[in-house]
């Protein structure tokens, strides 16, 4: 999967928020993917769902979260200016 990129020096607080499908992201992040939740237990997710990622501007992740108005609400909370990629 190609992420984008923006030039760092000019985007210091420039975050970029996408819309992904979450059998997408758990593929990619391989053996990340299986994580526990607070309690140990597996976690267990609709494969179908649409995430909302949080990316630095050199296309790293940042967050990954499931609704796209708390992915903006956190980044402006953190200092950053989120943007919208599709």
């Amino acid at each position: 999967m190609k992420h984008e990129t923006f030039n760092v020096a000019t985007a210091q607080n420039l975050v970029y928020i996408k819309a992904e499908r979450a059998k997408d992201l758990a593929a990619e992040m391989g053996a990340q993917a299986n994580v526990t939740d607070d309690d140990g237990k597996p976690f267990d997710f609709d494969p179908d769902a649409i995430w909302y990622v949080v990316h630095a501007a050199d296309g790293s992740r940042i967050a990954i979260l499931d609704d796209r108005d708390t992915a903006f609400a956190a980044a402006r909370a953190n200092s950053l200016d989120p943007v919208s990629v599709h």
